[in-house]
């Protein structure tokens, strides 16, 4: 481990990243049990790679280094299942410089594409935005409300809100290996 933190400059200044209202996106503290030996069920390698990343793997610098894809990725986690089963939700962001991009939400599950083929549903809401708005928006930083500003919305905007609200907080005890 002390070879992998040759060069370590400093980690981030809270424990907690979290919206401008104060919801919490991501809780350090909750990573604690990394310190802790690596069990049998789990992947020593994974393992190993979670405690040289604990307490660095949520930073708003991480977050921002994320391509919109990753991005996407990670919210489709988020989406609590069970509770978003009758939803369905269509999104696009037209994103300044770059192609639409397209989030669905439908029977729970949570689904991206990049373009507009025939694979791409009509959206409830469309959003004409710069990249900055769309990752303030997606990483809680600008409520959808305070989007008029810096957007051009279609549609209903609503939609927007509901798609949010079908996130739930990461779960930093999700079973990366199971028995």
């Amino acid at each position: 481990m002390d070879d992998a933190r040759r060069g370590f400059m400093g980690t981030a200044e809270s424990d907690e990243v979290s919206t401008t209202d104060g919801t919490a996106v991501w809780d350090l503290d909750a990573y604690g049990f990394l310190a802790q030996d690596c069990p049998p069920t789990a992947n020593p390698s994974l393992w190993r790679q979670s405690r040289l990343v604990a307490g660095h793997a949520a930073s708003a610098d991480l977050l921002r280094a994320l391509t919109l894809d990753q991005l996407f990725d990670a919210l489709s986690i988020r989406v609590d299942g069970p509770r978003s089963w009758d939803a369905d939700i269509t999104v696009r962001w037209n994103v300044t410089g770059g192609e639409p991009l397209t989030l669905r939400l439908h029977n729970g599950v949570l689904t991206h594409i990049a373009g507009t083929g025939p694979a791409v549903s009509s959206p409830d809401v469309e959003l004409a935005l710069d990249e900055a708005a769309l990752r303030a928006v997606l990483l809680g930083g600008l409520p959808p409300s305070e989007l008029a500003g810096r957007a051009t919305i279609t549609g209903d905007a609503a939609k927007i809100t509901e798609l949010l609200g079908h996130l739930s907080a990461p779960d930093p005890d999700f079973p990366m290996v199971t028995p």
